[in-house]
C-alpha cells in the first residue's frame, strides 16, 4: 500500500464530488515488442505457490506480459493504495527568475512564488494564467495546473479497492457510468444512452483523436471517495494484519487489529490467535477483504484484511 498523486480534469473531479466516479483508466506504458510476433497478454505475477527468497508465498499482482518476449508490466497501483486527486486551481502569488537556472531553449527560468497557503478551486473574479512577461513581480491571483498542486491542499482522497488490467474497448457500460458518464435522457421514452460511446468521445477529448479506437492496454482502477485531504483527521481505517510466527506467540498465526488515520499507524489490544492460517481467518469479523503482502512488509505479515 502507498500513497500516490493523481490528476484529474475538471469535469471528471466534478463527478468525484457528485459521487458519479468510481473508476479511472490510465494507459499502460509497454516496451517495445514486434508485432508480428506474439501478443500483449493480461496475466498474473506472483500468487499461490511463487515463493520469494525467504520461502513466502508472494502477493498476486494483475499484469500484462508479452508471448514472445516474455516482457512483463505491472500496474503501479495496487490495493490499499490511498491516491490524493490534483486538479486545477488558483493561488495568490508572483514569479521570480531562477538565479543561474534556463529553459532547454536557453531562456531564463521562472519559479512561482506563493504569497500564502490560501488555495482557491473556483476562480476569482480576476486571475492570470501564467507569469505576466511585463508584470512578473505584482502578487496576483494565477491559475495553476494541477500537476503542481501540493499533496497539503488536495481535497479529495481516493481508496483503491480493485485493480485490474485489459484493453479500453473492454470498457463496459457499468464500467462507463462508474466513469462518471451520465445516460442520455430522452423525454419520451426515459433514460437511454450509450454510455460507452460517451466515454469515448471524453476519451478522445482528454487524448486526442482515435485514442479510442488505437484500443491500448490500460490498468482500471476501482476506488471509494473519501472527501478530505489524505493527511487530515477523519475517521481512522481499521485492518487487520495476520502474521506468522510473531515473537510474542511463536509458531502461532496472531491477526491483531490496526488503525489508519492521517497517514499513521497505530496497533490497539485487540488481537486473535489460532495454530492454522485458516483458524484465525475464521476468528475475524465477516466481509472483509484480504490484501496479499506486499515485497517490503515485514517479514512475519502473512496478508492484511481491510
Amino acid at each position: 500500500m502507498a500513497d500516490r498523486p493523481i490528476p484529474f480534469s475538471a469535469p471528471m473531479v466534478r463527478a468525484l464530488l457528485d459521487g458519479r466516479k468510481t473508476q479511472t483508466r490510465r494507459v499502460l506504458n509497454l516496451p517495445p515488442a514486434p508485432s508480428h510476433l506474439g501478443n500483449w497478454e493480461a496475466s498474473t505475477v506472483g500468487g499461490p505457490g511463487i515463493l520469494d527468497g525467504e520461502g513466502r508465498e508472494t502477493p498476486e499482482w494483475p499484469c500484462v506480459w508479452h508471448t514472445r518476449t516474455g516482457a512483463v508490466v505491472v500496474p503501479a497501483f495496487t490495493v490499499g493504495d490511498r491516491l490524493y486527486v490534483r486538479e486545477e486551481y488558483y493561488h495568490r502569488g508572483h514569479w521570480a527568475p531562477v538565479d543561474g537556472a534556463q529553459t532547454k531553449g536557453g531562456k531564463q527560468k521562472w519559479a512561482f512564488v506563493p504569497a500564502d497557503d490560501v488555495i482557491l478551486f473556483d476562480a476569482p473574479a480576476d486571475f492570470r494564467k501564467g507569469r505576466h512577461s511585463a508584470d512578473p513581480a505584482t502578487v496576483a491571483w494565477h491559475k495553476r495546473l494541477g500537476r503542481f498542486m501540493p499533496r497539503a491542499a488536495s481535497r479529495l482522497t481516493l481508496a483503491v479497492t480493485d485493480v485490474r488490467v485489459e484493453r479500453l474497448n473492454d470498457c463496459s457500460e457499468a464500467d462507463a457510468l462508474a466513469e462518471g458518464i451520465d445516460r442520455i435522457h430522452f423525454p419520451e421514452v426515459g433514460e437511454w444512452g450509450w454510455p460507452q460511446r460517451r466515454y469515448a468521445e471524453l476519451w478522445d477529448s482528454i487524448n486526442g483523436p482515435g485514442a479510442w479506437d488505437a484500443n491500448p492496454w490500460v490498468v482500471a482502477v476501482t476506488f471509494e471517495v473519501r472527501k478530505g485531504n489524505i493527511d487530515a483527521a477523519s475517521d481512522p481505517l481499521s485492518m487487520w494484519v495476520v502474521t506468522e510466527n510473531p515473537s510474542d506467540f511463536p509458531g502461532k498465526f496472531v491477526a491483531r487489529l490496526w488503525f489508519v488515520t492521517a497517514g499513521a499507524m497505530a496497533t490497539t489490544e485487540y488481537y486473535h490467535v489460532s495454530a492454522t492460517l485458516e483458524g484465525v481467518r475464521e476468528l475475524l469479523p465477516p466481509g472483509l477483504a484480504c490484501i496479499q503482502r506486499s515485497p517490503g512488509d515485514e517479514p512475519t505479515i502473512v496478508e492484511i484484511w481491510l
